[in-house]
């Protein structure tokens, strides 16, 4: 139920793509304008993540992301309604600012029904929720608004959002105590969730767990470094959701597509992006290669292929998708560790959803930040600086994991 509640945020979000190309041109926005739509989803998004993380650590899964998940349905069908830029603006922040309530709080009831030799392949599962909403978006509604308009491409979500959010508020659990089990790692929930069938343990142990429970959240972020952790995740914000909200656009000009082909060759995003996914918890599993040293050579993999993107953009469409959509996938491999894997590692804290949000909006800054200068950047200069642009940032964050190794 997880993966379908994270991957219905995505359908919620993931749709302004892939409607940019025609609701620009028909309500005759420029580009700087248009990036500011997406920007004021990124920055609210960020700033959700701040207060949600940690309200989401105090509270209960299952009310808190069924009011996300109705909360964003409602403004989706309202979006599909607005034709003036500032109320859209408006309305794109209010989206993000509730879809963020969901990160943080789906990761902590992970880490209460997996055990922590499980982490990188729970972390690998949920992160495929994000391509599969983006294959069902930028796919099925896609090919939707070609034949009717841009509007249902909101209305069409918010709809299937809204039966999925009644689904989940009558059947999911929040902890295995709801069910008459135990969770594999044992933990000791504070009173918010009223539930006391878990015998709580004298031993030095569960001493040394109470003591790491009541550090400061700012102690935790020191005491592990997490600063350049935070850094790294900025950078791969940028890169990451800068290509999601623009990519559509990038291919629709550069290769002057249009309609139904733009949604068919914006494919290459998600479905290579769901093979990095996929690969990064081999990589981590089979090979047994620690965290950070994943994640800087996928940051790298992702410098090497905007590089060639540089290159030979000008020689086929499908050139172009390829390597921006490999890209994407090498830090979709990234995000998978940095935004999941990594939080899990303060579950004995009870800090999960705290740093979940933490390192989210790190990233969401970068986003926002890419949401509206990649159509500054593009209407100044053009594309190709821009990808240029990227490999120096892909560069950047994989210094500042390297800076965080232990």
């Amino acid at each position: 139920m997880s993966w379908l509640a994270y991957a219905g945020a995505y359908l919620l979000r993931s749709n302004l793509s892939i409607i940019l190309p025609e609701m620009v041109d028909s309500l005759h926005f420029t580009k700087t304008g248009a990036g500011l739509i997406g920007s004021a989803f990124f920055w609210a998004y960020a700033v959700g993540q701040l207060i949600n993380g940690n309200i989401g650590d105090k509270v209960k899964s299952r009310i808190f992301i069924f009011l996300g998940l109705s909360l964003a349905a409602v403004i989706n069908l309202l979006m599909g309604f607005s034709s003036t830029l500032s109320l859209m603006i408006i309305l794109w922040g209010l989206n993000g600012f509730f879809l963020s309530s969901l990160w943080g709080p789906i990761i902590k009831t992970l880490s209460f029904w997996f055990s922590r030799e499980q982490k990188t392949r729970t972390a690998v599962i949920i992160s495929t929720s994000m391509m599969g909403g983006y294959l069902f978006t930028w796919g099925i509604i896609g090919q939707i608004i070609s034949v009717f308009n841009w509007r249902w491409g909101f209305w069409l979500p918010s709809l299937i959002i809204f039966i999925y959010a009644v689904i989940w508020i009558f059947n999911f659990k929040n902890h295995p105590a709801e069910v008459d089990l135990e969770s594999p790692n044992k933990l000791i929930r504070g009173n918010h969730d009223k539930i006391d069938k878990e015998p709580v343990s004298s031993t030095k142990t569960e001493a040394g767990k109470n003591e790491k429970s009541n550090l400061n959240f700012l102690n935790v972020i020191f005491r592990s470094r997490l600063w350049f952790i935070a850094a790294a995740c900025l950078f791969l914000g940028i890169v990451k959701e800068g290509i999601i909200l623009w990519g559509p656009t990038f291919l629709s000009e550069v290769y002057e597509i249009s309609g139904k082909y733009i949604s068919l060759f914006s494919l290459f995003i998600p479905v290579l992006s769901l093979g990095g996914i996929l690969g990064t918890g081999y990589i981590n599993d089979k090979l047994s290669i620690k965290d950070k040293t994943t994640i800087i050579l996928l940051m790298i993999g992702a410098a090497f292929s905007f590089l060639f993107l540089y290159f030979l953009m000008e020689i086929h469409i499908i050139i172009g998708a390829f390597l921006l959509g490999l890209g994407v996938a090498f830090m979709y491999g990234a995000n998978t560790l940095l935004l999941a894997v990594i939080p899990m590692n303060f579950v004995e804290e009870n800090r999960v959803s705290g740093v979940a949000g933490f390192l989210d909006f790190s990233s969401y800054i970068g986003a926002a930040l890419a949401g509206v200068l990649t159509g500054y950047i593009v209407e100044i200069w053009n594309w190709k600086i821009l990808v240029f642009i990227l490999v120096i940032i892909s560069i950047s964050g994989a210094l500042n994991v390297f800076i965080a190794r232990d």
